[in-house]
């Protein structure tokens, strides 16, 4: 259940303010979402703010913890596309979700040969006052 999955929905309106606190993201990144379209405001014609609902809420949270999984806005939007879909299927869902998944396991063989070439390094660089570094060498070295 999400964090905000147990409340009931009210028609209780937030300011950007209360609603960057209850999602725990900075006002300026619930105005991106909002301005990408990720989620959606009700603007006051009066007086032109921002006014989240519970729903919406609910939806920054995912968007957050979606961030959290390092998952991409696109996916995001996909993603929320379903969540908003009452007749959806979690097969979608786990497509999506496999294959970031995937990306990510081969972001971390990357990552893993980069660390390993990090410390082969700074094993061979000495570290004192000589002026010669193997580090400063390997990274003048191309490709």
């Amino acid at each position: 259940m999400s964090e905000l999955g147990s409340k009931q929905v009210s028609n209780q309106q937030y300011g950007i303010s209360q609603a960057a606190k209850a999602s725990q993201l900075s006002t300026k990144t619930v105005r991106y979402y909002d301005d990408i379209k990720l989620v959606s405001a009700n603007k006051s014609a009066e007086n032109g703010y921002r006014y989240y609902n519970d729903k919406t809420l609910q939806e920054l949270v995912f968007v957050r913890r979606c961030r959290g999984f390092d998952f991409s806005i696109e996916d995001i939007r996909k993603m929320l596309l379903l969540f908003r879909d009452p007749e959806r299927t979690s097969r979608e869902v786990k497509q999506i979700t496999s294959s970031h998944l995937t990306q990510m396991k081969a972001q971390m063989v990357e990552m893993q040969a980069l660390c390993t070439q990090l410390e082969q390094l700074t094993t061979e660089c000495q570290g004192d006052d000589n002026a010669h570094c193997p580090i400063l060498d390997n990274l003048t070295q191309s490709g």
